[in-house]
């Protein structure tokens, strides 16, 4: 089944734009095994280190095929005569500059830290590393699979997905307009309720609960869903958000506890206790949140092109009718 088309919806589904990548940052994860290996250390961890146990095996064989995946992507991309650029730190945005293309080597939490960097004109093509450890939603290949598909991102030929993401403003300052999977609104201990005001269109509501998941289709099928929450079409230019545990008692609204807003709306929170924190895409980016701040979610003006992406997942996603607002 096709995906559904929608009023609104960017049109570059599956387009293949013919463009050649001269310059390619490879994004690489930092394994498990070794933070492991970093100081810091408990006694109990590092008797376990030393006595083998299966769990620290585990983290060890993912890290080894991790490797293996990465000597062979530099051995593809020499062999390919592009210039690379290997990083396995996200904080180097200068070398970014003159990149063509961005690869994630890694699994789901990487392909989502490099999505910050990837934009419509510098695309993104995510390589699951060791599918052992990782799903690799979004990613276009395993090592098996590699060379095929890095040779169609080269040569211009691999499709491409056009991806919304989110803006997210506090105080009405823009922090961020690249949020691909979702960000979550909650106290600053996971132990205490979240006290804000949720405002969406022209309804406002006070809520207690434990916490806000607000994201655009990308992360339908994660968090959102686990919440309560529904399976967007996945390009569909919608924000879905969901109340997590709403205090159902008599001071409290109970009609926006789930719901979607389209492209000329936005929603906001705001807070009404001490310490609050903004998760942006996991922990990509933490934001404290002090009390009386506004946190503003919209529709991004700045999607991402994502190379590769498997055909199982339009089929998931337009399986599910895109919902109006549940308001």
């Amino acid at each position: 089944m096709a995906p559904r088309t929608m009023t609104g919806a960017r049109s570059s589904t599956d387009r293949v734009d013919g463009t050649k990548p001269k310059t390619v940052v490879v994004l690489s994860k930092t394994t498990n095994w070794q933070l492991l290996q970093r100081g810091g250390r408990s006694a109990a961890v590092r008797a376990r280190l030393d006595a083998g146990d299966p769990s620290i095996a585990f983290i060890r064989g993912n890290h080894e095929e991790h490797h293996a995946t990465l000597a062979e992507l530099r051995k593809l991309l020499r062999a390919a005569g592009v210039k690379a650029h290997f990083r396995a730190r996200f904080r180097d945005e200068p070398v970014l500059a003159d990149a063509d293309l961005i690869i994630a080597l890694g699994g789901d939490g990487t392909l989502l830290r490099a999505s910050h960097w990837a934009s419509q004109a510098r695309p993104l093509l995510g390589i699951n590393s060791a599918p052992g450890a990782s799903v690799g939603y979004f990613c276009a290949a395993r090592r098996a699979s590699m060379a095929a598909v890095l040779a169609s991102a080269l040569d211009g030929s691999l499709p491409a997905l056009t991806l919304e993401r989110m803006a997210v403003h506090i105080d009405d300052k823009l922090v961020t307009e690249r949020v691909l999977n979702d960000v979550l609104f909650a106290n600053a201990s996971p132990a205490l309720a979240t006290h804000y005001e949720l405002a969406v269109g022209k309804t406002r509501e006070v809520h207690v609960s434990s916490g806000v998941w607000v994201g655009p289709p990308a992360g339908s099928t994660a968090a959102q869903l686990s919440a309560g929450g529904k399976i967007l079409p996945l390009e569909a230019p919608l924000l879905q958000y969901i109340v997590r545990e709403p205090y159902l008692g008599p001071l409290c609204g109970h009609t926006l506890h789930q719901g979607t807003i389209g492209r000329r709306e936005s929603l906001s929170l705001t807070c009404q206790m001490r310490r609050a924190v903004l998760y942006l895409d996991g922990l990509m980016r933490q934001v404290p949140i002090d009390v009386g701040s506004r946190v503003r979610c919209s529709l991004s003006t700045d999607p991402l092109r994502l190379l590769g992406v498997s055909p199982h997942l339009h089929q998931l996603h337009a399986d599910h009718d895109a919902p109006g607002s549940d308001r």
